[in-house]
């Protein structure tokens, strides 16, 4: 009886992934200002891969909602998540983020620093140590925390065209760590930190 218990123990320790511990912040794109009270969603999904492709299933693995706080930063403690709902079949989407703020575009985040379908597009965070500059909607833009609400709810799943890298740097608030993509690291930055656009 207790070899099954130990083996069921190990079992779902075996199954059982954290988030990283995140550390960023947020700034105004024109003067480096801090952006207080922007709101994040961070999540991660899986599928369910077959011999012949995509299963038809996908599950979110975690979907953590926060705020920044007054000097701008994020700050995300660890949180455990099943990592196998599909058992040896689960495959991994690149975990996303995605920064909602009255006044600024919405931005999303993707994961790109690890390959899709691998454990680690979810377990690890390639912008934690790094400052986002937000960028100030346009005169007359409709409210961009508004128009973005569903997504928010919908684990950061919104349409998104490409800004430049330069948008992303290191945090003087906390160790660089150094985004490292493979082949075109500016394009990857392009692809990754992206405002999101709505069509509503």
């Amino acid at each position: 009886m207790r070899k099954t218990a130990l083996f069921l123990t190990l079992l779902l320790a075996a199954c059982t992934e954290k988030t990283p511990a995140i550390q960023m912040r947020f700034v105004d794109d024109l003067d480096g200002s801090p952006v207080a009270n922007a709101r994040v969603s961070y999540c991660g999904a899986a599928w369910e891969g077959t011999l012949t492709g995509h299963g038809g299933k996908t599950h979110t693995l975690f979907h953590i909602q926060a705020a920044t706080d007054a000097r701008g930063e994020l700050n995300l403690p660890p949180r455990e998540f099943d990592s196998r709902p599909f058992g040896a079949s689960t495959n991994y989407e690149h975990a996303a983020m995605l920064i909602v703020k009255s006044g600024y575009e919405t931005y999303r985040l993707l994961n790109c620093c690890s390959a899709l379908g691998e454990l680690a597009a979810v377990s690890s965070w390639g912008y934690n140590g790094t400052t986002i500059r937000l960028k100030r909607s346009p005169p007359g833009a409709s409210d961009a925390a508004g128009r973005s609400a569903a997504d928010l709810n919908g684990c950061g799943q919104s349409s998104a065209v490409p800004v430049d890298p330069r948008n992303v740097a290191p945090s003087s608030q906390a160790p660089p760590h150094p985004v490292q993509a493979p082949g075109d690291p500016e394009g990857q930055h392009r692809r990754a930190a992206q405002p999101a656009t709505s069509g509503r």
